[in-house]
């Protein structure tokens, strides 16, 4: 039986390391994406030029039609989120900076995570809810971290 046992833990460990491959590449092809919501168009209207008139009007960051490589709507209906490949991480990395100037908008916009990543994000905000059930603490999502912040300045009504 010990043979068979360190087969399976060798395996397990093989398995790990491929995931964590898988997940390292996943990140890597979505460097330069992005997820657009509220674009209010059917999938079919969706095209480069609809979505590169949209980023510079809304957001009125330097961008040319080049710099948009790919665009696809994530559903078939009318105002399904559209998945947009940057040719360049530094304008995927100018457009976060930038989405103050989308309120007032319907439109919003957010990077492309992957599976593993939304699972952990979404762990992260259900671990947050609980965190500010505690008024002694000031909880927020920073990166991919959960952040507590014990409050400084207490007011007592007399």
């Amino acid at each position: 039986m010990g043979a068979i046992e360190k087969r399976v833990k060798d395996v397990e460990i093989e398995n790990r390391e491929l995931r964590d491959r898988i997940e390292r590449l996943e990140r890597e092809s979505k460097q330069k994406n992005i997820i657009i919501f509220g674009l209010d168009k059917e999938a079919s209207d969706i095209s480069s030029e609809l979505v590169y008139e949209t980023l510079k009007s809304s957001l009125k960051i330097d961008l040319s039609g080049a710099d948009i490589a790919d665009v696809h709507p994530k559903g078939r209906n009318k105002n399904s989120p559209v998945k947009v490949e940057l040719s360049l991480v530094s304008k995927k990395l100018q457009i976060p900076s930038k989405g103050i100037e989308l309120k007032g908008n319907n439109i919003s916009i957010s990077r492309e995570l992957t599976s593993q990543q939304r699972e952990n994000l979404k762990t992260l905000r259900e671990h947050l809810v609980i965190a500010r059930k505690d008024p002694s603490k000031k909880s927020f999502i920073k990166g991919h971290n959960l952040v507590y912040l014990l409050a400084s300045h207490t007011r007592f009504s007399n």
